[in-house]
């Protein structure tokens, strides 16, 4: 041990969140101490690495990550009624929206991925960028207000069906290109959301006329 003054060591595990951490931090710190009784006395020992501090900075995000999204979500809102005058169709609008952000934050839950700097990003992300197929897809909707929705529905769909898949799959492209990057938050930033953008489009032709259809129902029946 003479002359030794540096000593890294690296561990590998596979729980990468908050949690794990902390756990890891704790079980180190109490095999540190058992050493520390005997030829290592008197040495210090600091956790340290990218992983960790990609943790503690996603971890410290979250909050910002509701208000972010609270506040997207609130100006989207906004503008929708500006533009269409109607709160239910603001909110049948979020259907697709929603439904690709809880499902993509599932399926991150699901194989582990945990946020980070880049993937809390993912939510304003999606709301800000799916929205547009919506606005879209209400205005040619609203061409045919006063007829039957099947009408309207098929006159929607067939204006603005084509532009929407377009459109998504471009922006899903483009932002698959993050996936080839050598920073790994940019890499799973980059693969989530060109899946959330698809997971996006499937709603737009499934959820959203379903939650049309039973408006709809609901009114006439009213």
């Amino acid at each position: 041990m003479n002359g030794l003054q540096d000593l890294q060591i690296t561990v590998l595990f596979r729980q990468g969140d908050a949690k794990g951490y902390a756990a890891l931090a704790d079980r180190i710190h109490a095999a540190w101490e058992a050493l520390g009784k005997g030829p290592l006395a008197g040495a210090g020992m600091r956790l340290a690495g990218e992983s960790l501090l990609q943790v503690k900075v996603g971890a410290s995000l979250v909050p910002t990550l509701a208000q972010s999204f609270a506040i997207t979500a609130a100006l989207i809102f906004v503008v929708f009624l500006f533009v269409f005058r109607s709160a239910t169709a603001r909110l049948l609008a979020m259907i697709p929206s929603l439904f690709a952000i809880l499902a993509t934050f599932l399926g991150m839950r699901i194989f582990g991925a945990a946020l980070n700097v880049a993937t809390i990003l993912i939510a304003t992300t999606v709301l800000g960028t799916t929205e547009n197929d919506q606005i879209h897809f209400f205005h040619h909707l609203h061409e045919r207000e006063g007829a039957p929705l099947a009408e309207a529905l098929l006159h929607a769909l067939r204006v603005s069906g084509r532009a929407i898949v377009f459109a998504t799959v471009i922006n899903a492209a483009g932002f698959f290109a993050l996936s080839f990057s050598t920073f790994p938050p940019l890499r799973e930033f980059g693969l989530v959301t060109s899946a959330a953008f698809l997971l996006g489009l499937v709603a737009d032709f499934t959820a959203l006329p379903a939650g049309l259809w039973m408006l709809d129902r609901a009114r006439r029946r009213a």
